[in-house]
């Protein structure tokens, strides 16, 4: 499973898109997409194939396209993600920390 991730604690952006490949009972290649906001299921997405090829194809070509869009591989280690990270956590907590003491449960 290929996991993506694009934060912009500027514009309380916090998203996630997983792929991954997957075999069908039927003999066919699943494309299977997860996307959403951090921290929720988010959505599903199923795209069927004939054989690997194509389905290796697409998936390279999703990367490609959410890559210009500023998503990054998740866990990768570059100052400006470690930046951005701390931020958002930084922010995060103090979200937290209000939900806490009004009595709610995120």
């Amino acid at each position: 499973m290929l996991v993506l991730h694009r934060l912009d604690p500027t514009l309380n952006m916090a998203r996630f898109y997983a792929l991954s490949l997957e075999n069908s009972l039927f003999g066919d290649i699943l494309l299977v997409r997860r996307w959403g906001r951090i921290g929720t299921h988010g959505r599903v997405r199923f795209d069927w194939f004939d054989g690997p090829v194509e389905a290796a194809h697409e998936l390279k070509r999703i990367v490609t396209l959410k890559a210009r869009r500023g998503y990054q591989e998740y866990g990768l280690k570059t100052e400006q993600c470690q930046r951005k990270l701390a931020a958002t956590v930084r922010q995060g907590l103090y979200v937290v920390r209000s939900f806490e003491t009004a009595g709610l449960r995120i």
